[in-house]
This record gives C-alpha cells, structure tokens and sequence, in this order.
C-alpha cells in the first residue's frame, strides 16, 4: 500500500473495502440512487422541448440555405417589390461583397459597359435614394461613378457555385474597380479579397446539406466497422492482430489525411475566384503540419511502447472472455446508438431552427465616400443564450447516454467477475443489468453527466471570449497564455471527471452508492493500490482506443475523397464536414468498443476489492486471462530484479496471495 497523507486519513481513504457479510457479487437489494438530479435532468429535457417548439415556430432553414439580396430577401424564395418571386442565383452589386438576385449566371465578362444596362444594379428607388448615385433626383449616367457609390456592379465572368455568381477571377474585378476609384481621387481599398462573405453557421449548415448523402453513407459505414471489431474482437486468436493492424494503421492515416489536406491546400491556392481566404489556407496548412505531426509522434509511440502494446493485448483477451460469455451483451451498443440516434437528430434540427431564428437588420458602411446601406443576418441576445442551453443539454444528454451504459454494463461484468464457476456458464441477464441502473441508477449517471457536461460547456464561452478579444484588436501574448492556460485546466478537469466518473460508476453497480460515495471509495480504491495497477491503467487505454482512432480516420478520409470528388465545386470545406464524419465515426466507435474498455476496468476495480475484501485467504474470482495478464505485468515492472520468493515476503507483498480450489490453478503473486 502506498503511504498516504493525513487528509486522506482524515477522509477515510485507509479504510480498505468493506461489503455486506453475504457479499458474492453486485448487491441484489438496491436502492435509487441520486433522483434529484436525474429529475432536473428531466426538467431540463422540458425546457428543451419548448425551445425546440418555439424554434420550429420562429425559425427558418431557408434563411440559412438561401443566398439573400442586399435587403436580405431570399433569392428563389421571396417576391420583388411587383409580386413576382426573385430569381434564385445571386450577383454581386457593390464592393461590399452585397448582391442582388438574378436568372443565371453570366459567363462573359464586360469591364468597359458603355450604360447602366450593361450593370447588374440595385433597384431605381434604392439608387435614388443614395446620394453618391444620383443627383436632382435623377440616377447618375456615369457608370464609373455608379460603380464606385455602390449601387452598380461590372457584369463578370462567373462560376455558379451554391447558386451564386463568383466571379471567375476576382482580382480581375477587384483591380478593376479600385483602378476606377483612383481615376476619381478616391483611395483603393486593400482588404477587399472575395465577394463571399456568407457567414460560418450558414456555411456549416448549406455544406451539410449538400453533403448530406455521403455524410449518412459514412456514419453507417462507421457503424458497420464498429460492430466488425466488436465481433472480431470476442475471438482471441483475433485481439492480436486487431489491435496492431489499428495501431500500425492509425499513424499511416493521419499522415495519408494530411496528404489529402495537403493537396486541397494547393487547389486552393491555384483557386483564383477569391473563395477561399488565406486566413484559410493558413488554418488548412497548420491543421495539415499537426497531422503529420501526431504521426510521426504515434510512430515514436509504437517504437518505443511495443511491450506496453503487447500487455495490451494480454488485457484485452481477459475482456474479450468476459464479453464472449456474457450473452447479448454485444446488443448492447447497437440498442445504445439506436437510443442516441434520434436524440441526436432531434438536438440537430432543434439546433438549425434555433440558427434560422435571427433577423435581418439595417446597415450602412461608407466605401469610396459613399454610404452604402445593406442588411445583415444577426442573432439576439436569447437566440445566443437558447443556442448555448442546446449544446449544455447536447453534452449533459450525451454523457448520461453514455454513464448509463457504462452502470449497465458495469453491473453485467461484476456480476460475471464474481461468478466462481466462470467456464460451466452463467446466467446474467444484459436486459436486467439495464433495467436496474436505468430504473433505480438514473440520477447517478445524469450526477455524473452533468459534472462533465458543465465543464464541457465552460469551454465554449472561454472560446467566445477569445475571439472577440481578437476582433476587437485589444488581444496580446499575455491575454492568449491566460486563455489557453484557462483551456488546458478545464480540458485536464474534464478528463481527470470522466476517468473518476467510470470507477464511480462500478462502484454504483457493485454496491449500489451514489455518485459521490462511489467516487469516494473507487478514487481511494485506486490510490490505495496505485503503485501496483498505476501501470495497469495506463496500458489498459492502448487496448481500443487505437481502434477508435483508426476506424474514425479511415471513414473521415473516405468521405473526404467521396465530398472531393461529387460535391467539391459546391462545398465551402470539405475538410470541415470530413473532420465531422472522423468526430461522428470516433463516437460511434466508442459505442462498440468501449464495451471492451469497461470489461478492463471492471475487471481490475474488482480485483483490487476482491484482494482487499478476502487478502490472503485467497479467492475464487480470478479468470485465467486475467492471472496471465498479471504475471506479464510483474515481469515488465520487475524485469531484472532479484526477488525472494519465501513466505515472510509473501506476507509483506504489495498484492496478496490468490489461490483457487486446486494447487494448478494458483493465480500469479506481483511481488514488492
């Protein structure tokens, strides 16, 4: 046992695991768990619902799918001043990158117009009411002069692209209009680099939408490679191979999608149309180094870890048995996502409504002395605040989604640990495991959710804040180092409660406690006996988290040359909804892989119990694999040190004795 300090003495931490006296597995008389919170949970969900229901109400998707005109009427959708509906491409007008509606896109470019009809221009009530563009209430005759008040622009060139007009080469246009400007004493404006300023969240969404097929096609397949490692990973002549077919493979994805974004990279850089900023290809470019990046460092990971690799699989098999022999729980993560799906969906639509619930509002900006008036797409204070209550209920339901999972399948797995008789067959039921926690152990799991949620969510705004900051012009170095030390202690919380939270969950199935009693006794479980399973938590996450990585970056790169090759003219990014599918596939691979990590865990939670509850009166718990896993771990942490073996360091060992009913089947000893 490792010494501990006397606040954990004062907080109970020597105090080894105690059961009830007829302990021989999970608690069969349970009691509810934490219902406080899973009934805020459900009012929570109530809220939810209405502002789905308001959203649906109030808010349009055709605002975010639609290009609108420098009113902000929809282009296809809304009616001209006369009643007729506008037509459904978009042209530039002024040098605001503001547009008008029109039928087709022009493919000849007219930079010499000899009268206003070889223009595309706003209409004559708008032109006369701007002051740069006419005089005596007349409309000025002058197409340079139309051009530079912002009422006119050059018929171009054009590309139709999402039903926009873009000009072919935008410098063209760019140089030509400031070349005019200068003509008339007027300075040239630098930082006019493109005519598409489409928002982001409109972007996002008209991608997903265009993408939608491909994006579905994808997310199945993610499933489908799920569920293949999930059943080829109950046989064990398979774990091995698995395991390092993903951890070879997961280096040479990462470096094959940066060759991809690499090559993206340099079509946009050849994009003369001005669509894509430079501030994206710099992103584009730092995302593609990182990629490479984290290769090279996997591969360092697999030269230099290749024994902790090899303990991984040792570890994987004493699950894969637990799996094998539990029966159906391999249903378990097909009916969990068949339960997320639909909450995702709802939380999707919810969210777009909520985005298409904001307005358009007057603007003015003067360009070459001139004020031009235009509308924008902007959001109210309670459309921000309502779009920030989704994504809390995003994360709190999807951790709850998830605890409760890992309650259910925590008590299927302590309940097969403490079978004695493990190879003549049991009789657990996955169905009852999920009635229980789902019925009696709700409020555990929506405790717990919550905690990770919360920090979740404080993340967002601290990103809020900083992009403001950088708007505003008012950031530095010390501003960006308090922000990024403000993420990194938030991500290491977040990560420290969901480590906390699986243990706390065991502890919950095996003795039925509450959330905090149950992170009290497993934290100080673990700490008891850190020195001797430290090393066995740490491999025990190369067991399926190199899966994970592997199956999420083959189905983001699949999609990335699906997106290329049948909706690239039509995408702003296809690397943004390619890192989605990668997001999407890593959680539904969570689903079906994770069930193997739980299995770990539970396992090594209850065996440290297990020595704790009988020490060294020997116990009848103790798989085989799990034996065998053991004595691999002892011989990588005592490799080369000389050890007696008599009984008086028997006595005194770190971890006690374990024998079972005969002499042959006496598991291995990891010796001090």
């Amino acid at each position: 046992m490792v010494d501990l300090s006397p606040f954990d003495y004062d907080m109970g931490g020597d105090h080894k695991f105690s059961p009830p006296p007829d302990f021989d597995g999970p608690v069969r008389k349970r009691r509810i768990t934490d219902p406080l919170c899973f009934g805020l949970l459900l009012a929570v969900w109530g809220v939810t619902a209405w502002v789905g229901i308001w959203a649906g109400n109030n808010g349009s998707t055709d605002t975010l799918i639609y290009p609108s005109d420098y009113r902000g009427r929809l282009c296809g959708i809304d009616e001209d001043s006369d009643g007729n509906t506008l037509p459904s491409q978009w042209h530039a007008v002024d040098s605001l990158s503001n547009g008008i509606c029109i039928e087709g896109c022009p493919t000849d470019a007219n930079l010499s117009p000899s009268s206003r009809s070889d223009l595309f221009c706003k209409d004559e009530d708008d032109l006369l009411g701007m002051n740069a563009c006419s005089q005596n209430g007349e409309i000025s005759e002058d197409v340079d002069v139309l051009i530079t008040c912002g009422g006119c622009m050059y018929a171009v060139g054009t590309i139709e692209k999402r039903s926009k007009c873009l000009p072919a080469s935008t410098e063209i246009i760019i140089e030509e209009v400031n070349k005019v400007a200068v003509s008339q004493g007027l300075d040239a404006l630098e930082d006019w680099s493109n005519f598409d300023r489409t928002p982001l969240i409109q972007r996002f969404i008209r991608d997903m939408r265009t993408s939608q097929t491909i994006l579905l096609t994808c997310v199945g397949i993610s499933a489908a490679l799920g569920l293949m490692v999930l059943l080829l990973l109950r046989a064990p002549a398979c774990i091995g191979p698995v395991i390092w077919i993903s951890t070879v493979f997961a280096p040479l994805c990462l470096g094959g999608a940066g060759a991809l974004v690499f090559l993206k990279i340099k079509d946009y850089e050849l994009d003369a149309t001005g669509i894509h900023s430079d501030m994206k290809v710099i992103v584009l470019k730092a995302f593609n180094y990182t990629l490479w990046a984290l290769a090279g460092v996997i591969f360092l990971i697999i030269a230099f870890m290749s024994r902790e690799i090899m303990l991984a699989i040792s570890i994987a098999k004493a699950a894969s048995r637990a799996v094998r022999e539990v029966k159906f729980s391999v249903v378990f993560p097909i009916l969990q996502l068949l339960v997320y799906a639909p909450f995702l969906i709802a939380m999707t639509t919810a969210s777009i409504r909520v985005a298409g619930a904001g307005r358009f509002v007057g603007k003015s900006d003067n360009i070459y002395d001139a004020d031009i008036s235009y509308t924008e797409y902007v959001y109210s204070d309670g459309i921000v605040y309502m779009s920030l209550f989704l994504l809390f209920v995003f994360y709190w339901t999807s951790q709850y989604v998830d605890a409760l999972g890992q309650i259910a399948l925590s008590h299927t797995f302590t309940e097969w640990y403490f079978t004695p008789e493990k190879d003549e067959g049991n009789d657990i039921s996955v169905a009852r495991c999920t009635l229980s926690a789902l019925c009696l152990h709700s409020g555990t799991a929506a405790f717990g959710a919550l905690l990770v949620g919360v920090v979740s969510i404080i993340r967002a705004p601290i990103l809020f804040v900083q992009r403001r900051i950088k708007r505003s012009g008012a950031n530095n170095c010390f501003i960006d180092a308090m922000i990024c030390s403000c993420q990194c202690c938030f991500f290491t919380l977040e990560r420290f409660l969901k480590f906390t939270s699986k243990d706390a969950y065991i502890q919950t199935a095996l003795l039925s406690y509450s959330f905090c009693k149950g992170s009290h006794e497993s934290f100080y479980l673990l700490k008891r006996n850190s020195d001797r399973i430290g090393k066995a938590c740490f491999v025990r996450q190369f067991s399926v988290t190199f899966c994970k990585i592997f199956m999420s970056l083959l189905v983001a790169m699949l999609s990335f040359v699906l997106l290329d090759k049948n909706h690239g003219d039509d995408l702003y990014s296809v690397t943004t909804i390619s890192v989605l599918v990668g997001i999407i596939g890593w959680y539904i691979g969570n689903f079906f892989t994770e069930i193997y990590g739980i299995a770990v865990n539970v396992m090594l939670h209850c065996y440290l119990a297990d020595e704790e509850m009988l020490g060294n009166e020997g116990s009848i718990y103790v798989p085989n694999e799990l034996d065998e896993f053991l004595g691999k771990l002892d011989e990588y942490m005592y490799k080369g040190e000389e050890r007696d073996y008599d009984d008086e360091t028997i006595d005194k060992s770190i971890q006690s004795s374990f024998s079972r009913e005969t002499d042959a089947d006496i598991p291995h000893v990891i010796m001090n």
